[in-house]
């Protein structure tokens, strides 16, 4: 683990380093309830969520890339 962010739903979103992943987690029962994948090797540093909570914003230490992810799905946007 590298980062970790409360997503404005309340699960809590952790960068993976090693894994090239984000892992979000039910707060309740600490589960991981899904796991958002990212390019191969990307080394995922950062992680925060734009201010009206529809965004989430990877920073990739290996590629030097800033990603956009849907806070809900995790599905990339940009």
């Amino acid at each position: 683990p590298r980062s970790v962010a409360v997503a404005p739903d309340g699960r809590i979103w952790v960068s993976n380093k090693r894994s090239a992943n984000i892992s979000v987690i039910n707060p309740t029962t600490l589960a991981v309830v899904q796991t958002i994948a990212l390019p191969r090797a990307s080394q995922p540093h950062g992680l925060a969520f734009d201010p009206n909570g529809s965004s989430a914003y990877i920073a990739l230490e290996a590629t030097g890339q800033l990603l956009k992810l849907n806070a809900n799905t995790g599905a990339q946007q940009g």
